[in-house]
């Protein structure tokens, strides 16, 4: 209603100059002989005068036309808000809230909770290694750093790196927590049980003895035992090197003797090493020097019937066998009759031989058995640095 108002009043004032005119040009042959006859300066006077009021008619139209459209929009604005407020009355009112925008900022990357793997390796000395092992498997990219406890082993607890080692943990339980660190944050942590057991050791050091002699018939034999503490777990076996000389005993035997079925044991310098093994591992080892003299037996040989003194029907005269546990080149032997103040009977220069040891010694069949009854014979050998008898042997032969 109030805008229908408003343009009403804005056509009428704007229709004011017309009407106007209108008024002017119906009235001017009325007043065509009034003007005629006034003076020069009356009708110029008329004319401004009429001027002026079609100028103020114009003025005043667009003025009141202006301001009547602003009072006209003013007055339909208070009308809408009136007709709106009388609505509002009747209609629920819809609210529209605008929510603030937040600034959300990147999460920071934690490292995924460490699978733990533990070995333990025990030494001699009673105490134990420990390894320790860290495995991520999420945002494992982002890891700086580590950190450890330990749960009281000896050692470093934070690191850069994913393998962590304690050397000499004593015997006991550790209850061992890690985690993984990036630059923003550090994960969860895991633990694990670190078992060190008691020491279980291997046998102590073993004691070995050994020696030689000579058995009735003047071959050598050589000797020899060990043994060693078990520290508390029963040895099972014995690791056994007999370092050159004839034949190696049996993994669970503590003695053996070596000897051979002519001269025996050959001459020379034998390293005799033995460890213990338990359960638990094996000793250290320990050695022995064993040195065996040169040494010649003296035994029966082929028959000599016929030879010398000898009949050709006496079964009992015999040649003399000698073997040799040495290398030999040129070098003398005599045919000694003990019985007789050790008369040397045959002396000879033996020819070079160098066929090794026990070995028959070629005697030419120059001694022999069957000089007499009870007497007693040996060989003496006499090499470059030393002299090697043989044993006795009696006649008769039994």
């Amino acid at each position: 209603m109030g805008r229908k108002m408003f343009e009403m009043r804005s056509w009428v004032v704007r229709l004011l100059p017309l009407v106007f005119a209108v008024l002017l040009t119906l009235l001017a042959p009325l007043w065509y002989e009034k003007v005629r006859n006034m003076t020069l300066s009356l009708k110029t006077a008329l004319l401004v005068i009429v001027l002026l009021f079609i100028g103020a008619s114009i003025w005043a139209s667009v003025a009141i036309g202006g301001d009547g459209e602003d009072e006209g929009e003013s007055s339909f604005v208070e009308s809408l808000s009136t007709e709106t407020e009388r609505r509002g009355e009747q209609q629920p009112t819809t609210e529209t809230t605008t929510k603030p925008t937040a600034i959300v900022s990147a999460e920071p990357q934690v490292p995924g909770k460490p699978e733990l793997t533990v070995h333990v390796r025990p030494q001699s000395n009673g105490t134990a290694d420990v390894t320790l092992r860290l495995l991520v498997r999420e945002r494992a990219e982002s890891i700086v750093r580590w950190e450890v406890r330990d749960g009281g082993m000896p050692g470093p607890t934070n690191s850069d790196d994913d393998y962590h080692t304690w050397k000499a943990v004593p015997p006991g339980d550790y209850l061992v927590s890690a985690r993984a660190c990036s630059p923003e944050a550090c994960g969860a942590w895991s633990e694990t049980l670190v078992d060190v057991p008691e020491p279980e050791f291997a046998p102590a050091t073993p004691r070995v003895a050994a020696d030689f002699g000579w058995d009735e018939s003047g071959a050598i034999y050589v000797t020899a035992r060990w043994e060693a503490d078990d520290n508390g777990t029963p040895i099972s076996r014995w690791l056994i090197d007999p370092g050159g000389l004839p034949g190696r005993p049996v993994s669970t035997a503590t003695s053996f003797k070596w000897e051979d079925d002519q001269a025996g044991v050959g001459y020379g310098d034998y390293v005799l090493t033995v460890a213990a093994c338990n359960t638990h591992g094996c000793s250290q080892p320990m050695s022995t020097t064993i040195e065996v003299p040169k040494s010649a037996k003296l035994s029966h040989g082929d028959s000599a019937a016929g030879v010398g003194d000898c009949s050709t029907d006496n079964d009992k005269c015999l040649f003399m066998r000698v073997d040799i546990n040495f290398k030999h080149a040129a070098y003398h032997f005599q045919c000694v009759d003990e019985s007789e103040n050790d008369d040397v009977w045959f002396d000879s220069r033996s020819p070079d031989n160098d066929d090794g040891p026990n070995k028959m010694w070629p005697m030419e069949r120059r001694c022999y058995y069957g000089i007499g009854d009870g007497h007693k014979q040996y060989v003496r050998i006499l090499t470059a640095d030393q002299i090697v008898e043989t044993n006795r042997l009696a006649w008769p032969r039994r």
